[in-house]
């Protein structure tokens, strides 16, 4: 889902929306979301639409759960490094491949 400023994940976007697109991007349903972390679908529901927020400890499992580094969850913004060109390339192979993100092992050799 687009941020406000019409381009995705902008510092403009805010958590909720930004869980919301990577979880669509990485093809999870929020039940699936939801089993996983040990909460409940109307908890995902909040987070997505900026009722509440994951807690800390959930905010990690989320981050590890659809393969994106907290950073990326968090929306903070830096300069774009190799962690974070692997963590793209996972889920678009995932999505690809129609499996979850972390069945996605990559090596990289430098």
């Amino acid at each position: 889902m687009p941020s406000p400023s019409g381009v995705p994940g902008t510092l403009a976007e805010s958590l909720g929306a930004r869980i919301e697109r990577l979880r669509t991007r990485a093809g999870f349903t929020q039940g699936q979301i939801a089993s996983a972390l040990g909460v409940s679908v109307p908890a995902i529901c909040n987070w997505e639409a900026g009722r509440s927020r994951p807690k800390a400890d959930r905010q990690q499992a989320l981050a590890d759960f659809l393969g994106v580094s907290m950073q990326e969850l968090l929306g903070i913004r830096g300069p774009e490094g190799i962690q974070t060109v692997v963590d793209a390339c996972r889920l678009k192979i995932a999505a690809a491949a129609g499996v979850r993100p972390e069945q996605i092992r990559i090596s990289v050799d430098l």
